[in-house]
């Protein structure tokens, strides 16, 4: 695989400011939405070089665990029903902008806000005057609502949030439950299973070392209000499940994360509602029409038994108390709506139209083998343990080095210098016929 130059990396990196879905505290490393591309800028071939034959821990995770956190997040964009369907509408924009008539048009407003109702802008993320003051922290939810083009409040747009207080009632924040929250939860706990499998190949002396500085600063960074996108997920599931264990919450919750992001339209309607939101009742219909996928996780989080029970009979239970059908069933459906959704894709440009339908076979191919909860365990094997299974695309290295993991991607959606131009070239298209819509 060719590098990339200098030149497309800068250019992944501008996209990303416009368009990465998910809230990104560092720069180590990001997966880039629009062009479906992964770039870590201060990670170099060196630093993989050395992470392969040092015992270094800082060094393997700021490396390899970075790889299983963003490889989580390609393979939750291109294997759930929520992907799938981000996917469609953002190649349909494109498409429209460079191809369709005027009536067409629309799509490039819906797609843009699908984007930014993915993670959601940072005013809808409030800090209390309680944001420093460590743990513990008790979650309730709230029910609030979107802000439209024209600043004013939109009711068929409800936002789920879950707010974090002291023992005492004070705001430590207030977090949406946006589809980035149940994504960054599962790419969390792709990089704690990483984490502890380096620690484990330490020696004894510094494994023991090592996990206790490990913990603190685990725990330290689990209670930080500006982390809330990346944790809000475990923290409800730990709260609502009475769960002591921040591990087994990560766990539970990428679990619940994947199932929510995988939940056919036709069910949502059988969604029992949990109590509490009693004052939020005429938003209720809202949050099913649009698919609210924080909803979704939000109610099955509430119907999580308390009591310690195998992982299946915890589950199932959960799903019964939700209102829902069998672990089988909801699968099998999931997988016919993925179907219907790809079948029924038709652009004007050939070579956009066999990119979209090879990301949606593959997806599609890893939904069928290994089911709604997969992809923190498929990008640990291919990072850890060279694992083929997985189609994967390649890590674009700060040096623009290719770094591939798993099985390359088929010929028509590789990322190469092109594509990351023909990328950039387009979502500027995008925006400037976004820039002509008025309120």
């Amino acid at each position: 695989m060719a590098p990339l130059s200098k030149l497309a990396t800068n250019r992944i990196d501008d996209l990303s400011r416009r368009w990465t879905a998910f809230p990104n505290l560092e720069t180590v490393g990001y997966y880039e939405y629009f062009s479906q591309s992964i770039h870590t800028p201060s990670i170099e071939q060196k630093h993989v070089d050395q992470s392969k034959t040092l015992q270094d821990f800082t060094l393997k995770r700021r490396t390899l665990g970075v790889f299983t956190h963003e490889l989580t997040h390609w393979l939750d964009h291109t294997s759930t029903l929520w992907g799938h369907g981000n996917l469609i509408r953002l190649y349909e924009a494109i498409d429209a902008r460079k191809h369709g008539r005027e009536v067409d048009l629309w799509r490039i407003p819906l797609a843009l806000a699908d984007n930014k109702r993915t993670h959601f802008n940072e005013y809808y993320t409030e800090y209390g005057p309680a944001a420093d003051s460590g743990r513990p922290w008790v979650a309730t939810y709230t029910c609030g609502r979107e802000y439209g083009l024209d600043g004013r409040i939109r009711n068929d747009r409800p936002v789920m949030f879950v707010r974090f207080s002291t023992p005492s009632n004070r705001l430590i924040v207030r977090a949406p439950l946006s589809v980035a929250a149940l994504l960054e939860t599962r790419a969390v706990y792709a990089e704690l299973r990483a984490d502890l499998h380096f620690i484990s190949n330490l020696s004894e002396d510094d494994r023991i070392i090592t996990t206790k500085l490990w913990q603190t600063e685990f725990m330290d960074r689990l209670y930080m209000a500006r982390y809330a996108a990346y944790t809000v997920a475990a923290h409800f599931v730990a709260n609502k499940a009475k769960m002591t264990n921040a591990l087994e919450a990560f766990r539970y919750s990428s679990l619940l994360a994947g199932l929510a992001l995988n939940l056919p339209p036709t069910l949502f309607t059988a969604l029992r509602q949990p109590d509490g939101l009693e004052p939020w009742q005429e938003l209720i219909p809202y949050l099913i029409a649009s698919q609210n996928r924080g909803y979704a996780f939000l109610v099955l989080a509430s119907s999580l038994p308390q009591e310690e029970l195998p992982v299946e009979e915890r589950i199932g239970l959960m799903l019964e108390n939700a209102g829902l059908p069998t672990a089988p069933e909801i699968y099998t459906q999931t997988l016919t709506e993925m179907q219907a959704l790809g079948g029924g894709v038709h652009l004007r440009n050939t070579g956009r139209e066999q990119r979209l339908n090879g990301l949606l076979s593959v997806g599609f191919a890893y939904q069928k083998s290994f089911g709604p909860a997969s992809a923190p365990y498929l990008a640990n094997d291919a990072v850890l343990k060279a694992d083929m299974r997985a189609v994967l695309p390649p890590v674009i290295l700060g040096d623009g080095q290719l770094l591939q993991y798993g099985t390359p991607l088929p010929k028509q959606c590789e990322i190469t210098e092109d594509w990351v131009t023909q990328s950039w070239d387009e979502e500027k298209q995008l925006q400037e016929f976004f820039g002509a819509c008025l309120p």
